[in-house]
């Protein structure tokens, strides 16, 4: 996937690993959620991103901050890259993070993807369209944390 303003590489194969422009892409190490910076993005319809952004408030207070790129991709190569320890959405088409997440993936994050074919279950309180993604050692805290804010009803 080339990232269009920097011109960047992302890349990942199934069991092969992540890699921007040839390196090795590895997720942060953060193991406190307090002092995790998670990306988000909004929907474009106003009545979802109202709800949105009731969960994001709730959660602020036990991050250290909260980012919002633009592009689901994206942020799950940041993710990747270690950049953000976590990224949480709702409502992405497929073609918004499928390349994205396998990188994610690829890279060593926790990935949970919408629908039944996501790699935790649909019925896991983030609601059946989260896209969610986040260093192993966060990731049960923050799909705790989110769910508690209403991931669910987003």
């Amino acid at each position: 996937m080339i990232e269009p303003a920097s011109g960047r590489l992302w890349s990942a194969a199934v069991g092969e690993g992540a890699t921007c422009d040839g390196r090795p892409l590895r997720v942060s190490g953060t193991s406190d959620l307090s002092l995790s910076l998670l990306g988000t993005g909004f929907s474009y319809r106003a009545e979802r991103r109202v709800r949105q952004v009731g969960m994001i408030s709730g959660m602020l207070p036990h991050v250290r901050d909260v980012r919002r790129a633009g592009a689901a991709s994206l942020d799950l190569c940041a993710v990747a890259a270690g950049w953000v320890d976590a990224y949480l959405e709702h409502g992405c088409n497929w073609w918004d993070w499928a390349a994205g997440a396998l990188i994610a993936q690829e890279a060593g994050a926790v990935v949970r993807t919408p629908g039944p074919t996501g790699s935790v279950p649909p019925d896991d309180g983030l609601g059946p369209d989260a896209l969610f993604a986040a260093t192993p050692a966060i990731a049960e805290e923050l799909a705790a944390l989110a769910r508690e804010h209403g991931a669910a009803n987003v």
